[in-house]
């Protein structure tokens, strides 16, 4: 139990930290922060008790707007302030659960339906500063996915196959002749079992995709460049993926309507 001058010099230390003026960030430390807090919420999708990564990233960017050292009770105010960008953030709903947070974390156990219940707020904080952290963005330099997967014309069938499973697609560029096609995960296991027999089956997956192009109706992809505004480009958006090309055609990122949430 904390003894009542340990608690008071405890907020004196707090408000040293939180009375630091706000510091801004450039656009490269604002994009590798709503990065990290990405990767680390999924993590804790996968993982229901994986809250720690969540935390780590939220403290740094703590650390990173007050140029102090401290923990989440002194970046509290910061994180908050910093968070008000967000709309998401009203009503002292952002306040409320790095409180939840903060006092679950430095409770003594961490597991079963409790380290759940904060891997829960964790992920709600997250959201949160990860709308604040694009709130001043614009381009879709920023929130498209650099350096696709893709595949080309001489490629097996066998091999796009692989490619779809393996990253969980639903869709694949490819580069034909006559410019960016998208392929879908349905097209493919369409022509794959439409086949009568297994041996027809493994000829299917031998062929290669310039060869079956026209029969798996792949789509002429919709591109937009790098330096495109999100409010102009949005309206291309639709179930299918769009592509961000240089002048000169060269594939350099991808952009989904879940980029744009």
């Amino acid at each position: 139990m904390i003894e009542p001058q340990s608690r008071a010099g405890a907020k004196a230390r707090v408000r040293t930290v939180q009375d630091a003026p706000l510091r801004g960030l450039p656009v490269c430390s604002e994009l590798g922060f709503r990065d990290a807090l990405r990767s680390a919420r999924r993590v804790a999708l996968e993982d229901a008790e994986a809250f720690a990564g969540i935390v780590h990233v939220i403290e740094q960017l703590g650390c990173q707007l007050t140029g102090k050292i401290s923990g989440l009770a002194g970046y509290r105010n910061s994180l908050i302030e910093y968070g008000s960008r967000s709309c998401l953030a009203g009503d002292g709903r952002l306040a409320a659960i790095l409180e939840h947070v903060r006092v679950a974390r430095n409770d003594a156990v961490h597991v079963g339906a409790f380290a759940r219940t904060l891997t829960r707020h964790a992920i709600e904080a997250s959201l949160i500063l990860e709308d604040a952290l694009t709130a001043q963005v614009a381009q879709v330099a920023d929130f498209m996915v650099p350096n696709p997967v893709c595949a080309h014309g001489w490629q097996t069938l066998a091999a796009v196959r692989q490619m779809f499973l393996s990253n969980s697609f639903s869709w694949l560029p490819i580069k034909t002749e006559g410019g960016w096609r998208l392929l879908s995960d349905f097209a493919i296991a369409k022509h794959l079992r439409s086949g009568p027999s297994s041996r027809e089956r493994a000829q299917r997956l031998a062929q290669r995709l310039e060869d079956i192009i026209d029969e798996l109706d792949a789509e002429v992809a919709l591109t937009c460049s790098k330096d495109g505004v999100l409010s102009d480009v949005v309206g291309l958006i639709g179930p299918r993926p769009l592509l961000v090309v240089e002048p000169d055609g060269t594939l350099i990122g991808i952009i989904t309507a879940y980029d744009f949430l």
